[in-house]
């Protein structure tokens, strides 16, 4: 069963920059760069390609981690970023011209299975928003069974 979760809203731009997408969605990023801005690994100074030091285009994203009460599905922090979003789902739709929006979920299980279960109030909601999600389910291999 998937214990704890963790939802990022990453906005994508090849049009605006970081202020542009925070006036537009109406809260603060908790991760961002412009076009040409040092990436982590630039201000780290990391050996790598060009391309990976600054960025190519402006980066938004905003991070949704909350400790689950009672949360049976796995999708605790998913559907509270989910809550945030509603409202905004035309600024979301305006962000997608030259641009992307993208929803990333990981979920930790604490077993090997990684069972959840998506409400079709969720899937609505997620629809209405009309950004892709990507996932991840990372499970706990200490429950695996020797030679497995």
């Amino acid at each position: 069963m998937i214990t704890s979760d963790i939802a990022s809203l990453v906005v994508r731009s090849e049009t605006r920059d970081v202020a542009e997408i925070t006036s537009l969605l109406g809260f603060a990023p908790t991760g961002f760069g412009d076009r040409g801005d040092p990436t982590p690994s630039g201000i780290a100074g990391r050996q790598l390609k060009p391309e990976y030091l600054v960025y190519q285009e402006t980066y938004w994203a905003y991070r949704c981690e909350i400790e689950p009460a009672d949360d049976r599905t796995g999708f605790a922090s998913l559907a509270s970023l989910v809550a945030l979003l509603l409202p905004r789902a035309d600024a979301l739709a305006i962000l997608r011209e030259g641009g992307d929006t993208r929803i990333w979920w990981s979920g930790l299980s604490d077993s090997t299975q990684g069972g959840f279960v998506m409400t079709a109030a969720l899937q609505h909601d997620l629809a209405l928003l009309g950004c892709d999600l990507f996932g991840t389910t990372y499970l706990n291999e200490d429950d695996a069974e020797p030679g497995t």
